[in-house]
């Protein structure tokens, strides 16, 4: 991965990132969050994958319902955030939409990915804010905002 400080200003900085062939996104990017000391921050990539994972979380059942995509890939729209989780580290949050074959989408929180040929992205740091919670009965964690 390369990365380049492109702003900063008053405890915000914005960060471009270029992954290359082979990298796995999330471990690169959360790791790259890691070591700048990133707590929050908010997301937005292209890419082109070899295979990705997305998941599409289930209610009823607590869980996510994953969609298996194990042929190359073209990422359409990955916006997300980083959040610092109770350990202490950078989470990182993407939701997707992928070209999965001459048009024919499939959509959801991006859970693996192999970059194929490159993944660009744009990372914007903020100051720390309110961190999500988990709601009763919801089964995931949703900021409060009142």
């Amino acid at each position: 991965m390369k990365s380049r400080l492109i702003w900063e200003d008053q405890g915000e900085r914005t960060f471009g990132l270029v992954l290359e062939p082979g990298e796995d996104a999330l471990a690169t990017i959360t790791g790259f969050a890691a070591v700048a000391g990133i707590k929050t921050a908010s997301l937005t990539a292209v890419a082109n994958f070899g295979r990705a994972e997305l998941g599409v979380f289930d209610l009823k059942r607590q869980t996510f319902r994953t969609i298996c995509i194990r042929r190359p890939c073209q990422a359409l729209s990955l916006r997300g955030d980083i959040e610092q989780g109770d350990d202490g580290q950078p989470h990182l949050h993407i939701h997707a939409v992928m070209d999965v074959e001459g048009g024919a989408t499939r959509g959801g929180h991006l859970l693996q990915a192999v970059v194929q040929t490159s993944l660009e992205a744009i990372l914007v740091e903020s100051p720390p804010r309110q961190r999500p919670v988990e709601r009763s009965g919801v089964g995931v964690a949703l900021f409060r905002v009142a």
